[in-house]
C-alpha cells in the first residue's frame, strides 16, 4: 500500500522563490509541559515541530517519525514503554533521523549507551532553556555538537565494560 511511498531526502520540498523548507523536529516525551515549553521555544526560532504521544507505544512513534520525517527527534530515555527512549534511538538513525535525548535521567551508563545507539547529544532537562533550544538547532542543521560530556560518557562505558569483563573472567 501506500506505507512503502518513501520521500527522496536528496529532493527538497520546493518553497516560495526556492526557499529552503522549514526544519522539521519532532519530540517525545511524557512531560506535556516541558514539552509544550520546547515546542513554543523552537517554534519561535521558524522550526516546524510535531509533539507526539508517547503512550500510544513504541512502534506507532517510530511509524508517526517515518510518514513526518523530522531532520531530528528530541527523546526523552524514560518513556512509559518496554525498552523507553533507548529503544527508539536505533530505527530512527536507521532512517536517517538525527536524534537528540533529553533526559532527567543520570545513570550515566545510560546516557553512554544512549551515544552508542547512535543519538548526536544528550542533554539534561536540568540545562537552561536556551541550551537545550541550541544543541538541538545545531544537531537537526546537521552541526557537530561539541560537548565535553560526550568522550567522558564513553570513557565511563569502556570503563565498566573493562571491569564487567575482569569480573567475568574471574568465573
Amino acid at each position: 500500500g501506500a506505507g512503502h511511498l518513501r520521500a527522496d531526502p536528496e529532493v527538497g520540498v520546493e518553497g516560495g522563490g526556492g526557499l529552503m523548507a522549514p526544519r522539521r523536529i519532532a519530540i517525545v516525551d511524557d512531560h506535556p509541559l516541558l514539552a509544550v515549553g520546547l515546542r513554543r521555544a523552537l517554534e519561535r526560532s521558524g522550526t516546524v515541530v510535531d509533539q507526539l504521544d508517547p503512550l500510544v507505544g513504541a512502534e506507532q512513534v517510530v511509524q508517526a517519525m517515518m510518514s513526518r520525517r523530522p531532520d531530528c527527534a528530541v527523546v526523552d530515555l524514560g518513556l512509559p514503554f518496554a525498552g523507553g527512549g533507548l529503544g527508539l534511538i536505533g530505527p530512527l538513525v536507521a532512517d536517517d533521523i538525527r536524534v537528540v535525548v533529553l533526559t532527567g535521567e543520570a545513570d550515566r551508563l545510560l546516557l553512554a549507551r544512549s551515544l552508542l545507539a547512535g543519538a548526536e547529544a544528550v542533554i539534561s532537562k536540568s540545562e537552561p532553556l536556551p541550551d537545550i533550544v541550541s544543541t538541538i538547532l545545531q544537531v537537526t542543521a546537521g552541526d557537530p555538537v561539541r560537548t565535553g560530556d560526550r568522550a567522558e560518557l564513553m570513557n565511563d562505558l569502556h570503563r565498566v565494560a573493562d571491569e564487567q569483563a575482569k569480573r567475568d573472567s574471574l568465573f
